[in-house]
């Protein structure tokens, strides 16, 4: 992209729900051209047109509402990545075919041809959403499974099906009475609950649907209607897996879909005007407590993630990817991993250069594809950067700033002669010249270049920043936040499967095995000195599930840097050669530089810190430290003796020795040879021999921030081993 700075407008959306929220925010006002390139990759990310995404709430936002709005309709403009079927079963076909059938307006291209082009390896991996080419969405967050969450990151959703003495389910209703819940006269939460009839079923005499909510104010379109009228094919109830069980009785599927896809309804008038509904006593204590959230307030047993939006992908990966709203795992005895993630809105210019890359790779697939080579498909017209300011809606709370597109694009992915990595260029950019300290979210840490196997310099730049802080003698501070896990599905009592091991080998190897690594660089000179400069770390949480201490890790999917409360890099791209060559995965970020400052401390002295990058720091430190409702410790010098050690250091080191003594958790660094972990695994865990002594232990727990286990597994070799298929794949693809 052409290399300049802009002034626009820019807001971080962190952990998917709060970027979710913004798109149906401004979607609602669009009036020309709403683009979503959408791609697959590792981890099943699985494009979803049949799952409201983010605020699940808000009928407004679903795609078919927005391209019948106005009388001429707004145009739809869709690329998903077109996947290595043997390789990768994400079934971007059935996403193709059920959003095309949703409304002419929408059109969707799928991106390579694998044959004509031999591109097998690669994979489109950018996440965008622009509108009208004035507004744009830009970040990690896909439109998939799993990615909704918020600053809590719950582990349980059991829902609100249980089994009871008596009473109706919904299967009964016609469809005129669930065409009428488009005019839902809800009560209010403070009115006291009444007792109402209830509605008998015909499938099932001996169970009763009990749910409540707070829902949104409903606009014109009904999702509900919808589905009557397009029922999804091959589509499931909301059950668990368990449902032909104690849970769940299977009714009509098209009825469970609207049950469903209402997890706040509290009561609804029928067709006649008499009051009939789903409620819960008063009285009734749920799996889930009230809580007041960024979707609005849900109570007891009310669901957050419906059917396969319920997952852990660790523990097992998707399957049945065309029946979306049934559970593939068991929510009562499995908790879910939570999904920590951010994007970025911008305005502007930098939203015209966004749909500019959007507009260059339509029309090169267009090209490139026969299929799409007929009138039904229009080739796509960048509008003038000359009219970017003329902004007819902004997202509220954005901050102007200088802000640049970076990309990684080729000649396979973008249709350029000479390939580009502006996202490689400008993380090793930032890291040399950051001046007092570097805050790293990504998924991957793949780094530390031999240029033999992995070539991405972001490793070595990050230690010799460090060492010519040790030189000088200047206080520098590096936090890197990455998965305790890599995003593979692998029983990790046993070891893990190959894929998890062979990402687990490169991750240590950039951060703490060999001489290549990070901390094998810096031990040749500071010797354990380095403990004073660098921190890595994951997240973990843990939770009651159905009368059982749980723990999961919280998968960490952002793509962010922040330096020197001034400057941050937030985008699609991974720490590893895939997103960083630019000849491999196509990738999109954006470079963001303050030019709004606000007084503040850096190293004990007055700083002045960029408004945009600050206020992110901050957020993020109060997310992972658990500081969100209490402001009583200070985190604003991220530099100072005292925060790195006795805040930041010291939290990550407690928790994760207290979520050691209760749950023996993996990975370990006691477990360094699968021979310790068959007999780690078999030692009684604290939170089922004693659960009142586990659960005064968890009182000290502190935000989510633990210590990543430098020596789990660090005797074994974890490449895959010769035979595997995993070892007949190149070794590029997990670098």
């Amino acid at each position: 992209m052409q290399q300049k700075e802009v002034d626009t407008g820019v807001k971080h959306c962190e952990d998917g729900g709060r970027s979710g929220n913004s798109e149906v925010l401004e979607a609602g006002k669009c009036k020309k051209m709403y683009s979503l390139p959408e791609n697959s990759r590792r981890n099943r990310k699985w494009q979803i047109p049949s799952i409201l995404q983010g605020n699940k709430l808000a009928p407004k936002g679903h795609i078919k509402s927005i391209a019948e709005q106005k009388q001429e309709g707004v145009r739809i403009f869709i690329m998903l990545y077109k996947e290595v079927e043997l390789a990768l079963g994400i079934n971007s076909e059935y996403s193709k075919r059920t959003l095309m059938r949703l409304h002419p307006n929408i059109k969707v291209m799928r991106h390579p041809d694998h044959v004509s082009s031999t591109v097998y390896l690669w994979a489109h991996h950018e996440k965008l959403v622009i509108i009208d080419q004035s507004v744009a969405f830009v970040g990690g967050i896909d439109l998939a499974y799993g990615r909704w969450d918020d600053n809590e990151h719950r582990l349980t959703d059991v829902g609100s099906v249980k089994r009871v003495t008596t009473g109706p389910s919904l299967c009964s209703l016609p469809v005129e009475t669930a065409e009428s819940m488009e005019s839902l006269s809800l009560k209010d939460k403070k009115e006291p609950t009444k007792n109402l009839p209830a509605l008998k079923s015909g499938d099932d005499m001996d169970s009763k649907l009990k749910g409540i909510g707070k829902a949104s104010k409903l606009s014109k379109f009904s999702l509900y209607r919808q589905l009557h009228r397009h029922p999804l094919r091959g589509a499931d109830s909301l059950s668990s897996v368990d449902s032909a069980s104690r849970y769940y009785n299977h009714c009509r599927s098209r009825q469970h879909l609207i049950h469903g896809l209402k997890p706040h309804l509290k009561l609804f008038r029928s067709s006649s005007g008499s009051e009939q509904g789903l409620f819960r006593s008063a009285m009734d204590t749920g799996s889930i407590r009230s809580l007041q959230t960024g979707v609005g307030e849900l109570h007891g047993e009310t669901r957050f993630w419906h059917g396969k939006d319920y997952c852990n992908f660790v523990f097992k990966d998707w399957v049945q990817l065309d029946k979306p709203f049934a559970d593939f795992i068991d929510r009562y005895s499995t908790p879910r991993m939570p999904w920590h993630d951010i994007g970025s809105v911008v305005h502007g210019k930098a939203a015209r250069d966004v749909a500019r890359h959007f507009i260059q790779r339509w029309n090169f697939t267009k090209i490139m594809k026969s299929k799409y080579r007929s009138l039904s498909y229009p080739f796509l017209l960048p509008k003038s950067h000359a009219t970017a300011h003329e902004l007819k809606y902004q997202v509220p709370g954005s901050i102007r700033a200088n802000v640049q597109l970076l990309r990684s694009a080729a000649d396979w992915s973008a249709g350029i002669k000479y390939h580009e990595e502006s996202i490689h260029t400008a993380y090793v950019h930032v890291i040399e010249n950051s001046k007092h300290y570097i805050y790293i979210e990504n998924q991957f840490f793949i780094s530390c270049a031999d240029d033999k196997v992995v070539f991405n310099k972001i490793g070595d730049a990050i230690a010799q920043r460090i060492l010519r802080a040790y030189r000088e003698s200047q206080r520098y501070r590096v936090y890197v936040v990455i998965p305790l896990l890599p995003g593979f599905e692998g029983d990790i009592s046993t070891g893990g499967g190959n894929a998890l091991q062979a990402i687990m080998h490169f991750n240590f190897r950039t951060m703490c095995r060999g001489e290549n690594s990070i901390l094998g660089q810096l031990k040749t000179e500071l010797g354990n000195q380095w403990i004073n400069y660098i921190s890595f770390c994951g997240l973990r949480t843990h939770a009651e599930l159905e009368g059982n201490l749980v723990t999961e890790l919280i998968y960490v999917h952002s793509k962010l840097l922040i330096a020197d409360d001034n400057t941050v890099i937030i985008g699609s791209a991974n720490i590893n050669d895939r997103s960083m060559l630019g000849k491999r995965d196509s990738e999109m970020a954006i470079i963001v530089q303050d030019t709004e400052t606000v007084p503040s401390v850096m190293d004990g002295k007055e700083y002045e810190a960029g408004r945009f990058a600050q206020g992110l720091r901050l957020q993020c430190f109060r997310v992972v430290l658990g500081y969100l409702s209490d402001p009583s410790e200070d985190i604003q010098d991220p530099v100072s003796d005292k925060f790195f050690k006795e805040v930041w250091v010291s939290t990550a080191a407690r928790n994760a020795t207290i979520y050691d003594k209760v749950f023996r958790c993996l990975p370990s660094d006691e477990v360094q040879t699968l021979i310790q972990l068959r007999d780690f695994i078999t030692k009684p865990i604290l939170a089922k021999e004693d659960p009142v002594r586990a659960e005064e232990e968890l009182k000290k727990i502190r935000g989510f921030l633990v210590q990543f286990p430098f020596n789990f597994l660090s005797g074994e070799y974890l490449l895959p081993s010769v035979g595997t298929k995993e070892a007949m794949v190149p070794m590029e693809v997990w670098t």
